[in-house]
């Protein structure tokens, strides 16, 4: 009987590796991509921070409202000495704001929603990233005067609470810290108001509703019939932070 021979093996096909220029090729093709999808991605996600914040102001502005309401139509005052503030409290000038003793507090049950998500300032007074409208709350130098509901004709057109910031202050880079805000006529030196949401920053109004304005518009000037020195509204934003 004969014994079956095996079969002949196959011969291996030659492993071919890949080459350094297809290599690099790859390596271009994926640095490429990765270029153009990074800042989609980081936009997506400062999209998603916008909508967070625009949010917490709209119901930090619905609190102020609230409070006003309970308070003989007087918004909250920006402080009352040293130690309360509209968003926080605290036993010496040398500590931090503690959100829980801010005078609209009440009205808002969260330290949390008083944080936009994209601040990256300081936290010495809270660290919270938004600011009070100071020309509702000071009618001439530092004396407080809160402004009442008869006060605001057009409370639709009324910034109450906005992205507070200093940028590149103290040094440049950084975010210096306030928990007011001012419009352009009164940014001097620096702008307090940060448009930090993609040029953007995120506002409450007088009548409860919640907006994202682009730093362009902010400062856009406004036609001379719509301005009033007296009153320094020069600018779109001096207008929406107007007492009036």
């Amino acid at each position: 009987m004969k014994t079956a021979l095996p079969a002949p093996a196959r011969p291996l096909k030659p492993f071919r590796a890949f080459t350094l220029i297809e290599l690099l090729v790859a390596v271009a093709i994926i640095a490429v991509l990765a270029a153009l999808l990074f800042p989609v991605f980081a936009a997506v996600r400062e999209k998603s921070r916008q909508t967070s914040c625009l949010s917490n102001v709209r119901q930090i502005g619905v609190a102020a409202l609230m409070y006003a309401q309970d308070h003989d139509e007087t918004l909250p005052v920006y402080q009352y000495d040293s130690l309360i503030y509209w968003v926080g409290g605290r036993d010496t000038p040398a500590a931090k704001l503690d959100k829980t003793r801010g005078i609209v507090y009440p009205y808002v049950r969260s330290g949390e929603i008083n944080r936009c998500p994209s601040y990256i300032g300081g936290d010495n007074l809270g660290g919270t990233g938004y600011g009070i409208n100071r020309r509702l709350m000071f009618t001439t130098g530092f004396a407080s005067n809160p402004a009442v509901f008869a006060d605001l004709s057009a409370p639709s057109s009324t910034i109450l609470f906005g992205d507070a910031g200093i940028p590149n202050f103290p040094v440049r880079g950084m975010v210096g810290e306030t928990v007011s805000i001012e419009p352009p006529s009164d940014w001097l030196p620096s702008p307090t108001i940060d448009f930090r949401h993609q040029q953007m920053a995120c506002f409450a109004f007088a009548d409860g509703h919640a907006k994202a304005v682009r730093r362009a518009d902010f400062v856009r000037e406004l036609p001379p019939a719509e301005q009033n020195t007296a009153q320094k509204v020069r600018f779109v934003g001096d207008a929406l932070m107007a007492r009036r």
